[in-house]
């Protein structure tokens, strides 16, 4: 959230911190906003939001935050614990869209997302290329075959000596 250039001299910057200092009331603030605060000027803004910009920019993709909106998070804020308390996931979120998510994607238990490292790290089985199976195929099927029909290029000998000749 804070960049390296950002100056912390900024009038508002200073009074949010005092405000929020401990052992004030903290804007008057329930618990869990103050947490929530503490969240979004830490970690959040440090690294979570660092990370998304960089690793999206990497990737030429323009990443939003629609969640972040000014207006959402005073609201956020705003709004008493006892409402906030996670009696389900993201109750707010959840009661504010009331009707319109389906019923077996709101009540659904939580998942965790877990890296493929088995499916990556497992060998790829491809198929020989057509050609590849037809020369096999043809030396298997003639015994007779010329000798170079196993290496075409002959010894690595006989390639360099044909390669100093040029």
């Amino acid at each position: 959230m804070l960049k390296p250039n950002v100056p912390l001299n900024n009038a508002l910057f200073q009074w949010l911190v005092k405000a929020l200092a401990p052992g004030t009331a903290a804007l008057g603030l329930p618990f869990l906003s103050q947490v929530s605060i503490a969240e979004l000027r830490t970690y959040m803004g440090h690294t979570l939001l660092r990370d998304a910009d960089q690793f999206s920019m990497a990737h030429a993709l323009e990443v939003r935050v629609p969640f972040l909106d000014h207006r959402l998070v005073a609201a956020a804020l705003a709004a008493p614990d006892v409402d906030k308390y996670p009696t389900t996931p993201k109750r707010l979120l959840v009661d504010a869209l009331d009707g319109l998510l389906p019923e077996d994607l709101v009540n659904r238990p939580k998942m965790g997302f877990v890296m493929p490292w088995e499916a990556w790290m497992r060998p790829v089985q491809r198929p020989p290329p057509p050609a590849a199976a037809a020369f096999r195929a043809r030396s298997r099927a003639s015994p007779s075959a010329p000798p170079c029909a196993g290496s075409c290029l002959g010894s690595s000998r006989e390639r360099g000596q044909a390669v100093g000749r040029r």
